[in-house]
């Protein structure tokens, strides 16, 4: 039995010994690598796989499969000390062995009959597909054990995974150790390089060969474990090379384009304008240039900052015009001139010269390519001119003290009044002749003329129809002269009169002198209401 001041020497040893490995730049991406960081010191073996998980930090079973945790914390006759007494339990299998470094290992039974034991643990990041990984762990077959297997492995999946019975996990590890492991004295080394086909973030250990896949040897000790029990220590997944993020897209574009860039290396790539502000939340970049920019793709992996930059060269588009829209008079032609400096052109019948004579209308356009490969179009439509139509109409009669005239405008008529006014629309005040121009821009003229007519009314409030040859009738006077419709009531509001072409001869014959009213109405007027006073 070794004493607890051999445990001690080991314990420093091992110590030293870790401390004079090689270092590596490279992050280790298990955490709590070697089982030292446990909730509290392990004090039995797992009667589940609840136990191993609330013993120590990270690690998981993958099944319900009871995997241990063994530590020279504990006293050397605990059922899970390192080393263990011989007196305490014959059974269990550890005896004289220690941890590779530190103070605790993991236990499993990758090998026993139906029911099988793994460890799982969930990585600090998640791996890059397409990196290059090294993964390595150390195992050790336990003393008492009877048996070896080969087919440890290491499997690497995106998903975490939970078989809810005992019985193997079936899946295809990354790493996988074909030997048999048989030395129980010092530890082996399982290693391997892969690449990662996924974002892998969770690692599982153990044997995912069936029994028949899987070869047992038979050591001959007859010890009390006839079975393989394997103690797990210091395990190591890192990356080959530092990630590198790598952009792919055209960079060179014309102003006015849209870029597209993608960025991959790294989970959880973003981009960012030099301003540092976000411009796309992913490893895709896509927007509209205006400006040449520098733009970053940075991801935060493991603590580490990536980052690569990307010098987006916008090139000016050649800016020109054709004009605008016009029309082409009869007789004449339109020449169309391509800007100069460009590479090539292209009319809409896909000539190239560096003028295009229009001779009829229609839609003509030009592409231009300038020496970066820019492109610009343009388009210009021309029309035949309409020849200008005018026609004022019949005489205008309002009561109204304006009248609006308002005639149909073309963008390409003038129009000219014999008052000077070049409006399409004209306000009238006052009655008379008006005669209007209208010319196009091909110089086609036509001219028209219009009447306007605001009648003007009098009307006397006293007639002295005495025979003596004035004041004899009521006359209206109207401006022009047009026969009225007239009603007339006496002051009981009787009618006594009416006519609808009223010739001013009333004179109330018949009808006794005094106070009478009157009604009458121009056509398209508002009517007109008085009284007149008959005296006789």
């Amino acid at each position: 039995m070794k004493k607890k001041k051999d445990r001690l020497v080991f314990a420093v040893v091992s110590a030293l010994y870790s401390i004079l490995l090689p270092l590596s730049n490279a992050q280790n991406l298990v955490p709590n690598p070697s089982f030292e960081n446990l909730n509290y010191a392990p004090y039995y073996t797992s009667g589940s796989y609840i136990d191993f998980q609330n013993t120590v930090k990270d690690w998981k079973c993958p099944n319900y499969g009871t995997t241990d945790i063994l530590s020279t914390r504990v006293d050397e006759y605990s059922i899970v000390a390192l080393p263990q007494t011989e007196a305490f339990d014959p059974f269990f299998p550890q005896r004289d062995q220690m941890p590779r470094t530190g103070e605790v290992v993991a236990g499993i039974k990758p090998l026993r009959d139906a029911r099988r034991e793994y460890l799982k643990v969930k990585l600090n990041c998640p791996m890059i597909a397409g990196q290059e990984y090294y993964a390595e762990m150390f195992v050790s077959l336990a003393d008492q054990c009877n048996r070896a297997q080969n087919n440890l492995g290491m499997y690497f999946t995106e998903q975490d995974e939970f078989e809810e019975s005992f019985t193997m996990i079936s899946r295809l590890p990354q790493i996988k150790e074909s030997a048999i492991i048989s030395d129980s004295i010092s530890w082996t080394k399982i290693s391997g390089t892969f690449t990662a086909q996924g974002n892998y973030q969770y690692l599982i250990i153990g044997n995912f060969d069936t029994q028949a896949n899987t070869q047992v040897l038979d050591l001959g000790k007859n010890n009390s474990m006839d079975f393989p029990y394997y103690l797990v220590d210091d395990i190591l997944v890192e990356l080959r090379s530092d990630p590198t993020i790598v952009i792919s897209g055209d960079p060179t574009l014309c102003v006015g384009s849209n870029i597209q860039l993608t960025a991959i290396g790294a989970p959880g790539i973003q981009w960012w304008d030099a301003s540092g502000k976000q411009i796309a939340p992913s490893f895709t970049l896509n927007f509209v240039v205006q400006q040449s920019a520098t733009v970053w793709a940075r991801a935060n992996y493991c603590g580490r900052i990536l980052e690569k930059s990307e010098f987006i060269t916008a090139f000016p588009i050649p800016v020109f015009s054709l004009g605008p829209d016009t029309i082409l008079c009869a007789t004449t032609s339109i020449i169309l001139q391509a800007p100069a400096g460009v590479t090539t052109r292209s009319w809409q019948n896909s000539f190239t010269d560096e003028q295009f004579t229009v001779v009829t209308p229609g839609l003509y356009s030009l592409m231009v390519t300038s020496s970066d490969g820019c492109r610009y179009y343009d388009e210009i439509k021309i029309s035949s001119v309409t020849n200008p139509t005018l026609e004022l109409g019949s005489p205008i009669v309002s009561c109204k003290p304006n009248v609006s005239i308002k005639i149909p405008s073309n963008p390409y008529w003038k129009a000219l009044w014999n008052n000077g006014s070049e409006a399409f629309e004209l306000e009238i005040q006052s009655p008379g002749r008006y005669w209007l121009d209208i010319q196009d821009v091909c110089s086609n003229k036509v001219s028209d003329t219009l009447e306007v007519i605001i009648p003007r009314f009098y009307s006397p409030n006293l007639i002295t129809p005495n025979g003596d040859d004035w004041n004899e009738y009521f006359e209206v006077t109207t401006t022009p002269v047009i026969p009225l419709d007239i009603q007339i009531f006496n002051s009981y509001g009787a009618l006594v009169y009416t006519n609808s072409k009223y010739q001013n001869d009333w004179n109330a014959s018949g009808l006794s002198g005094g106070i009478y009213f009157y009604q009458y109405q121009y056509p398209s007027c508002t009517a007109e209401t008085g009284w007149v006073h008959v005296v006789k």
